[in-house]
């Protein structure tokens, strides 16, 4: 349960909400104008994985899977000092074409999509008032990986798929996010 009463996957799903709506003014981000994306899923990535192949099995929802905003379970919680400390690992994933080569996932996948999209969440997570970061930062503070053709990764890139579809996505790790604890 998060400081808000609700749980920490409502907040963030509150947030993708904010997503889809006009507060954005982001002047190269138009690509999804009058569309109800980005999709929202959380769990663990074989749970998620599992859903999204179910979906593939409907016709009225497979195409209501990307782009999508995946918030990764489990999440590391702390309580201190009448602060609720999340750190949080979030992926912001879009299909892509299996046989696209690097420049051209950035060209047709990254650059249009995820990025925009990326910036999007971050500037949610400012004006939905639901969280806060230190002062000194425009942005709460994480890492931000871009996972091309997203799988298992190894050394010399990712290996096996987690998912059916090929996927490209920016995973932004240790997201470390705050509220005030409220009292009942």
């Amino acid at each position: 349960m998060s400081a808000t009463g609700n749980f920490i996957v409502d907040d963030i799903g509150a947030v993708v909400t904010l997503m889809k709506g006009p507060i954005f003014t982001i002047e190269f981000d138009d690509t999804f104008t009058g569309y109800d994306v980005p999709y929202y899923k959380y769990g663990h990535r074989k749970e998620i994985a599992k859903r999204l192949d179910e979906m593939n099995r409907s016709d009225e929802d497979k195409n209501k899977k990307y782009p999508l905003i995946a918030l990764r379970l489990d999440t590391v919680e702390e309580i201190s000092n009448g602060i609720w400390h999340f750190n949080l690992n979030i992926a912001i994933v879009n299909f892509t074409d299996r046989n696209y080569n690097s420049e051209q996932r950035y060209d047709q996948v990254y650059k249009p999509v995820l990025y925009p999209l990326y910036l999007r969440f971050i500037e949610a997570l400012r004006q939905s008032g639901l969280f806060f970061w230190d002062a000194e930062s425009p942005i709460p503070p994480h890492k931000k990986v871009d996972r091309l053709f997203w799988g298992t990764g190894t050394i010399e890139g990712n290996d096996k798929q987690i998912f059916s579809d090929p996927l490209d996505a920016i995973e932004i790790l240790d997201l470390k996010l705050n509220q005030e604890l409220k009292t009942c």
